[in-house]
């Protein structure tokens, strides 16, 4: 099991900070994206919904939200988007992804690393009881990694697997309200993870490897002329490849969210003094930038992803 101690001499770097009243790009660390506008299916353009991100009136965090996609008039009803450590390649069928900022430190397993954010849950709806609205998703840098899902009622981890049609099932749970703004530590040292809401336990397990996930081949459901139609939606590189990767936000078509953040930090051990980011934004997301269209780490390769 994760201990506390292996993060008790770290130090904090903050990467965004909700109080600033400022979106989390502005601070440095962390850039938004969602899905393109519109993509070509042959001679054919084809509409897609956005995700949002909004200050929180008054300050102190920011909103980012998928929910409001499917009410929008547009070729299709499922989006995805968020907030990721590295830059997006929105105009790139591949890409080389780079860091929003260099310093961004390495989070190594084996010294121990806590990322800690605070996000309120305002709704979620899922089509699939293997997706969620709202992940947060964390890669170590040799590509050992957790996703987490957030529901209204319950947290839960995905599970790995070695192949892509075997990736991305629900594995251990917690039932519990993430609808008031909670504050997360998701600790991970060695081979194990722990995630706490407010100060208490209440998910662990192994780290998974998820690097069999094939960005290529994702597609997406849309109407053309009251006709489904598979969209080609391929991901400019492999977020779960990625190291020291971060992501807050909605990764799937398949679940849409409305979420705040206010507060996002990730704190590092290393052999010379511990070097610690911190993300904190108000209403929600970090980390990988969507993938479609160019945004890193978020799993719009869901939408994407069957």
């Amino acid at each position: 099991m994760c201990s506390s101690s292996h993060i008790a001499n770290a130090a904090s770097v903050t990467l965004y900070d909700g109080s600033a009243a400022s979106l989390p790009y502005a601070q440095g660390w962390l850039e938004f994206s969602t899905v393109p506008a519109s993509v070509s299916v042959g001679s054919i353009s084809v509409s897609l919904p956005q995700v949002t991100e909004t200050l929180i009136t008054g300050g102190g965090g920011v909103r980012i939200d998928s929910e409001a996609s499917t009410t929008v008039v547009s070729d299709a009803t499922d989006t995805a988007g968020g907030y990721g450590n590295y830059e997006s390649c929105i105009s790139s069928s591949s890409c080389t992804p780079n860091l929003i900022n260099a310093s961004f430190p390495t989070l190594n397993r084996s010294l121990g690393y806590s990322i800690f954010f605070n996000v309120k849950i305002n709704a979620e709806t899922h089509d699939d009881t293997d997706r969620a609205g709202f992940s947060i998703i964390v890669i170590s840098s040799d590509l050992q990694g957790i996703e987490i899902g957030f529901w209204i009622d319950k947290i839960w981890a995905q599970n790995g697997g070695a192949a892509d049609s075997t990736l991305f099932t629900q594995g251990e749970n917690a039932s519990v309200n993430t609808t008031s703004l909670n504050s997360y530590e998701l600790r991970v040292l060695g081979d194990k993870y722990q995630l706490l809401q407010n100060n208490v336990q209440i998910l662990t397990g192994d780290l998974r490897n998820y690097t069999a996930f094939d960005h290529t081949a994702r597609t997406m459901t849309a109407s053309i002329m009251g006709v489904p139609v598979s969209v080609p939606v391929p991901l400019p590189y492999n977020p779960y490849k990625t190291a020291n990767l971060v992501f807050f936000g909605d990764d799937t078509s398949r679940a849409h969210t409305n979420a705040d953040l206010t507060l996002i930090s990730v704190s590092t051990n290393s052999s010379s003094g511990a070097v610690s980011a911190s993300l904190g934004f108000a209403p929600f997301l970090l980390g990988i930038l969507l993938m479609f269209g160019g945004v890193l780490g978020v799993r719009y390769w869901d939408s994407v992803r069957p």
